[in-house]
């Protein structure tokens, strides 16, 4: 009983965590932000949301009053672009246009930026997937049916995702780290960080190893555990139950609720060496064979009628010829 209440504690906190990897996931939250007093980025795993910085609001007066002068509508254009939000692929085409990667040259960390959100997404929801097998693999094992190779697949998923999750959350940072610091620093320095995001997953991350420990540490081993076709081999004492690797079931005799190994053991089968058979209705009991250079003993039944003679042997001492 204790093993399944533990078994179900882990089966929960491993839905749990799973759910809340979706979460974070789906979530349009900030994972990385960078300001560089003209623009203003907040960047999450599928958009990047652009809106004017300290001095874009002041340039955005300027460039207005420019287009006034002169009847164009270059900034009008500039602005529109930075005072919206973008799906990822679409938002970094933008910010590589020849024009605007010519003033800061951040087109290159926003292309990584874009496959660390990618990458990072492949691995999130396997590791979420991983985790809602291996709580559902150690909810069966536990409640229905314990067998050895449920107890691997439990083993294997816990393994697998905190592995998962500690490889995306890596990559993420190696490939976005560079994120403000690689561009051309104008008028003033740009600033560059994590967000939210970022710090739920690695909380996420860590807590993902709760439920190989609650396996590894609390649960045990159920005693009834099977193995597969080689079960029975494994738990028959008597060598002539099924040969190894064989999934049938032994003999039952009818009308005896025993197996034809268990009958035997018993000295209860007929037709067994040393065990009588019972006779059918209407039909005389069938002789067993005289034993090897047994002799007959005194007041022993006659043979019956059509019945073979028991053949004499020449052995030692019969008074018969050896050849």
């Amino acid at each position: 009983m204790a093993n399944k209440v533990v078994a179900s504690l882990g089966a929960g906190c491993a839905g749990f965590l799973a759910f809340l990897w979706l979460i974070t996931l789906m979530r349009p939250w900030t994972w990385l932000w960078s300001d560089n007093q003209v623009v203003l980025f907040k960047v999450n795993l599928f958009s990047i949301r652009i809106t004017k910085g300290t001095l874009g609001h002041g340039l955005s007066i300027i460039g207005g009053a420019i287009d006034g002068i002169f009847g164009t509508s270059n900034y009008e254009k500039m602005a529109k672009l930075f005072n919206q939000a973008y799906w990822m692929e679409e938002g970094v085409q933008e910010l590589c246009m020849v024009g605007i990667d010519q003033i800061w040259h951040w087109c290159e960390i926003w292309v990584m930026v874009k496959y660390a959100s990618m990458i990072f997404i492949f691995l999130g929801f396997l590791t979420a997937i991983f985790l809602g097998m291996g709580g559902a693999f150690m909810y069966y094992y536990a409640h229905h049916h314990a067998t050895h190779t449920g107890r691997m697949w439990i083993r294997s998923c816990f393994i697998t995702a905190p592995c998962l999750a500690w490889v995306g959350l890596l990559q993420y940072v190696l490939l976005t780290f560079q994120l403000g610091k690689s561009e051309r620093q104008i008028l003033v320095d740009t600033h560059a960080g994590y967000g939210p995001g970022f710090i739920v997953a690695c909380a996420l991350t860590v807590l993902s190893i709760l439920p190989m420990y609650v396996h590894g540490v609390y649960t045990k081993v159920d005693d009834f555990e099977k193995h597969g076709d080689n079960d029975e081999f494994m738990e028959s004492p008597n060598p002539m139950g099924p040969p190894f690797g064989s999934a049938q079931a032994p003999m039952q005799m009818p009308n005896t609720g025993h197996t034809t190994v268990q009958m035997m053991d018993m000295g209860q089968v007929p037709g067994a060496y040393g065990v009588t058979q019972q006779p059918q209705f209407g039909l005389q009991p069938v002789q067993q064979p005289m034993p090897y250079n047994a002799a007959p003993q005194m007041g022993a039944p006659p043979p019956l009628m059509g019945s073979a003679r028991p053949m004499a042997y020449a052995t030692p001492g019969s008074g018969a010829p050896a050849w």
